[in-house]
């Protein structure tokens, strides 16, 4: 085989190699961008996302302390209910007593990653409230409002075997255009 027979081979070989691999989206990080409350409050932290799936988990976020209640909250739970477009950390009930962080999007997440803002005013309230009763349905004392802000997640750069495959393809260029 001469050498440019097993250059193009080797060539063909990793191209399908490379193309061959599933496409495995992996759940993303997102992190809350200038959350503010009605009361001047904050809320930061982050949660994992998977939209494969659309199941939450690492829940860590932690708001600033209500001027009403005198203290904040923290939501570490494992995972946390909700959609592509809405956030609860309501995950057992009876929810009584439990602090309840929610808020919905302006568009879905994905595993794409991207900036995407809170629907604030919107049919669903984006509050922070300590669940009154065991339905949860209306907001309990010191409730407080999100008034601006949105989640930001960033994707991770390419696999090891997509570099290969790139950087195969510009060696044949470079050979190519070489001879020519």
């Amino acid at each position: 085989m001469s050498p440019k027979s097993l250059l193009v081979a080797v060539a063909v070989g990793l191209s399908v190699l490379g193309f061959s691999q599933r496409a495995s989206a992996t759940p993303l990080t997102w992190n809350l961008v200038d959350v503010t409350f009605d009361d001047g409050g904050t809320a930061t932290g982050s949660f994992v996302f998977d939209a494969d799936t659309g199941i939450f988990s690492a829940i860590s976020i932690v708001t600033s302390p209500d001027p009403a209640l005198g203290r904040g909250a923290t939501y570490g739970v494992p995972t946390g209910l909700g959609t592509d477009t809405f956030f609860d950390t309501i995950t057992s009930f009876p929810p009584a007593g439990k602090d309840r962080l929610l808020f919905d999007l302006l568009a879905p997440m994905t595993n794409a990653g991207g900036l995407i803002g809170i629907n604030l005013g919107m049919e669903i309230p984006d509050l922070e409230t300590t669940c009154p009763d065991d339905p949860c349905v209306t907001p309990g004392p010191g409730t407080r409002f999100i008034e601006t802000g949105s989640v930001a997640s960033v994707v991770g750069v390419p696999e090891p075997s997509t570099l290969l495959l790139l950087g195969s393809g510009a060696v044949m260029l470079r050979r190519r255009l070489k001879r020519r």
